[in-house]
């Protein structure tokens, strides 16, 4: 399980040496990158899975979150960022970084759907 998501109360200004640490970009997620096991094991546990071969799923979207705000469900598997494919957690952040504004393309129940996401800068 990878973890896209931080405290936002509880974020350090600076690193040990003095000097201010990297911003980066917050969107409000847990996510699992699906491989061919996952999607198997998710397709046992869930009637309505999608027929999909790969993306990231949404474990948890944080309430009050750029994710949450932009109408994210948990259980979304997200495929498209951008127009970039999303099949890694990897691919997650490196879209993530590049771009305050998110166009998530989901895969909800059956049906695919598009979200807007504005990200924050932590």
């Amino acid at each position: 399980l990878v973890i896209c998501a931080a405290d936002a109360n509880n974020k350090p200004n600076y690193i040990a040496n003095g000097k201010e640490a990297k911003k980066r970009r917050y969107m409000g997620i847990t996510m699992l990158p699906l491989n061919e096991t996952i999607i198997m094991e998710l397709k046992d546990k869930i009637a309505d899975f999608p027929d999909i071969t790969g993306g990231v799923y949404v474990h948890k979207v944080v309430v009050s979150s750029p994710a949450y705000a932009g109408g994210l469900h948990a259980g979304d598997i997200i495929v498209d960022i951008n127009g970039f494919k999303i099949e890694s957690a990897a691919d997650v952040f490196e879209v993530l970084e590049k771009s305050e504004i998110l166009r998530v393309t989901v895969i909800r129940g059956r049906y695919k759907e598009m979200y807007s996401v504005v990200t924050e800068t932590l």
